[in-house]
Parts: C-alpha cells; sequence; structure tokens
C-alpha cells in the first residue's frame, strides 16, 4: 500500500473527482450497481454534482473528501458531510478494488469524520455494498431506497456506525 497516498481532497480535485466516479460506475461488473439498460446508467451518472457546485462544498468543508492516488492518478475517493455524518461516497476504480484500498480509505473517512466530531456515521447502499459496509462495522438499520436522476427507484440498505 506504501505506493498510494491518502490525502483530503481540495476544490481543484472536482473534476478528477467526478470522472473517477464515472470510470467506475461504468467499469464495474454488471449488476454491482442495481442499473439494468445503458439509459439508466447515463442516468445514475448524469447525477453527478456539477463540478463547480461540487468543488464549492469542498471549499466550504461542506463536503468532506479524502483521496487515494498514485502521482497523478486519482484511483479513489470517499466523501462525506460532517453537517449529518453520511457517508456519502466510497468508489476505487475497478484496478485496484480487491487490494484492501476500500478498507483503508474507510479508516480514513472515519478518522476525519471524528476530527469532525461525527460521532455516527451512516449511509445508504445497494445490496451488494452491504457485506464490504458490515465487515468494517457498519450495521443495518433498515431498508431504504435511492432514486436514480429523477426516472428510477432503486432498493438499498440504510447503515450506521458508531464513531
Amino acid at each position: 500500500m506504501s505506493r498510494f497516498t491518502f490525502r483530503r481532497g481540495v476544490p481543484a480535485d472536482a473534476r478528477a473527482i467526478n470522472s473517477t466516479r464515472c470510470a467506475v460506475i461504468r467499469d464495474s461488473p454488471i449488476g454491482f450497481f442495481p442499473l439494468s439498460t445503458s439509459e439508466e446508467l447515463a442516468s445514475y451518472q448524469d447525477t453527478t454534482p456539477n463540478i463547480d457546485a461540487f468543488a464549492k462544498k469542498i471549499a466550504a468543508e461542506e463536503e468532506i473528501v479524502i483521496i487515494i492516488e498514485l502521482p497523478m492518478t486519482v484511483v479513489g475517493f470517499s466523501s462525506f458531510s460532517p453537517s449529518d455524518g453520511v457517508l456519502r461516497a466510497l468508489y476505487i476504480h475497478s484496478g485496484y478494488m480487491g487490494c484492501g484500498l476500500g478498507h483503508e480509505l474507510l479508516r480514513h473517512i472515519e478518522r476525519e469524520a471524528r476530527e469532525q466530531n461525527v460521532r455516527e456515521m451512516r449511509l445508504s447502499v445497494p445490496f451488494q455494498s452491504q457485506t464490504f459496509y458490515a465487515n468494517n462495522g457498519f450495521l443495518v438499520v433498515g431498508p431504504d431506497a435511492t432514486v436514480i436522476g429523477s426516472k428510477k427507484r432503486i432498493g438499498t440498505i440504510s447503515m450506521s456506525k458508531k464513531l
């Protein structure tokens, strides 16, 4: 893991973060994201926050981002809202999945959340991600739903973890 750098994101990272997010969704194994058509996938990617607005949230610390990178390449990121403790994202580029980076990224974002006085982290994830979060100490709160774009509601699981 020593070749990877973990650092806090800055507003200038917003475009690279967006590109990484879209690449992860596009390159993930079929069925990982509960999208059944290429139009739904495009709709999901269209929900990406406006890059400038996201950069402003990072600057105002409304969204705290931790980035994993190799020199000049973002390979993953995670973000949370310090005001409500919601983990908004955790993405690892498909070429780097399965080598412990998700676990390490989660540890970094949890540490950052504690420093922001967040006492409980909450999230809503696709069923396929439940095991990862459970293995990292999150408990199931109950069923949830997420809207993709304005077109489709997908079933998700609400989870939380005391920090």
